[in-house]
């Protein structure tokens, strides 16, 4: 038995001379996430540790042979291709990042200090970040003090990560940037909400929150970025219901007591006919679980992002908590004097459910100023564009004017005055928003120069 072993490893040695060591595997090009509807299904919940195949990029940075792609896999989390997929990895990315991209992969002469990595957390002291070296078990703090890191960066970002010089770390090209004019008196100042969204839930409750003209603003703000919105509507089990004959001695004396006996579904019907191409979603209750996660799932799929956005109070956070299964996020009772939430959340924040799937909680916005969103209003008021084209004159102002199509609906029913008015409000602001921000980055570029 011992010469017969003997000469199968003389037979066999020089075949294992030629076999590619695993740890210059790296994966490109043919292994993509599948998005057919059999991988769609029933998978927010499971704690499975198994992925569809996904191009990875860390080999490819750190390796300089042309050996042939290998699209095995390790199921472990420490594999930094599977590190990087339970970030959220997606083509998008990969495809940045190749041996002929010289924007990235060749720009810097020690390519092995690059890391992909994907920014989770964001407060006023820096960002958290996590990749391919670990993944979740692995954060690396970035201090505001990095440079012109801090100001390019924004929770969801992709980094080529240089770990010895923040700075010179590079900011892969976005899948999606939501964004908005910043809040206060500058007016050449934009302020970055999340990058690489896949979905946005916009949060409203049904009480002093609920507003046609809110949702229309964080709508068009999604659209703008190539962003799917869903709204959605919580606290439905604080109305009363018409229906109940124990609560017909119970007389409304104030504008909440008004707005409890309002149907659901009036609420519903309301935001439905802001787009059609915007889902509504009513929640009785934001604190089921199991009705949150019936009513969420199929947006909420592996290696994809999802935020949450809303005013203080709305149940954003009671949210995240429900999809997490665990207590991820404060939250906090609302004011019980004018029902007005509190302000909880304080910074904006990644985190992951076991299909992988990222969920942003963020904090309340009491200000939304639209800036650069002009595309994401025509799709939002498309019915008022569509019908502007039909006026005779092109420059019609849809004031006057004789042969207004614009005017004719809203006279004939077709159109409602307010939406009209919300429509021209929104994209004057737009308009004026963005005109000086270009004039304040103009500004700026002179000053540099000189």
């Amino acid at each position: 038995m011992t010469t017969t072993r003997r000469i199968l490893r003389l037979l066999l040695a020089p075949i294992c001379a030629f076999a590619i060591p695993r740890s210059l595997a790296f994966h490109v090009g043919p292994c993509s996430l599948s998005s057919s509807s059999s991988t769609r299904t029933n998978t927010l919940f499971s704690s499975s540790r198994g992925h569809p195949q996904q191009p990875a990029l860390f080999a490819l940075i750190n390796n300089d042979d042309d050996s042939s792609p290998d699209c095995s896999s390790s199921t472990s989390p420490h594999d930094p291709d599977v590190a990087l997929q339970n970030l959220g990895w997606q083509p998008f990315f990969s495809d940045q990042v190749s041996k002929t991209d010289t924007r990235a992969a060749h720009k810097h002469k020690n390519k092995k200090n690059l890391v992909p990595s994907r920014v989770l957390q964001q407060d006023k002291r820096g960002f958290h970040v996590a990749g391919a070296n670990g993944g979740l078990e692995n954060t690396t703090r970035i201090p505001m003090t990095a440079g012109v890191l801090s100001q390019d960066v924004t929770v969801g970002d992709w980094l080529l990560l240089n770990e010895t010089q923040f700075s010179k770390s590079i900011v892969l090209e976005r899948k999606s940037l939501m964004k908005r004019k910043a809040p206060g008196k500058s007016k050449s100042k934009i302020q970055f909400i999340a990058a690489n969204l896949d979905t946005v839930f916009v949060v409203t409750s049904l009480d002093r929150d609920f507003k046609v003209a809110r949702l229309e603003r964080y709508i068009a703000l999604s659209l703008e970025a190539g962003v799917q919105p869903v709204v959605v509507l919580t606290k439905a089990d604080l109305l009363v219901d018409e229906n109940d004959d124990e609560n017909e001695e119970e007389e409304p004396t104030t504008l909440a007591s008004l707005r409890r006996h309002i149907s659901p579904d009036k609420f519903w019907k309301a935001a439905s006919a802001i787009s059609d191409s915007v889902p509504v979603v009513l929640l009785t209750d934001a604190r089921d679980e199991d009705q949150v996660k019936v009513e969420l799932e199929q947006w909420c799929q592996p290696g994809e992002t999802v935020a949450f956005l809303g005013s203080s109070g709305v149940g954003k956070s009671t949210l995240v908590n429900a999809l997490c299964g665990t207590t991820v996020a404060t939250t906090k009772e609302v004011r019980p004097e004018d029902g007005r939430g509190r302000h909880t959340t304080t910074r904006r924040q990644l985190h992951f459910l076991p299909n992988h799937c990222a969920v942003l909680d963020t904090p309340g916005m009491r200000e939304l100023q639209l800036l650069d969103a002009a595309m994401g209003l025509r799709e939002v008021f498309a019915d008022i564009v569509e019908l502007s084209t039909q006026c005779r004159f092109r420059d019609c102002r849809h004031e006057t004017e004789p042969g207004c199509a614009v005017q004719e609906a809203i006279d004939d029913g077709v159109l409602r005055e307010k939406r009209f008015l919300r429509w021209e409000k929104l994209t004057t602001e737009d308009a004026i928003n963005t005109a000086m921000f270009d004039e304040g980055k103009s500004k700026a570029a002179s000053k540099r120069s000189v």
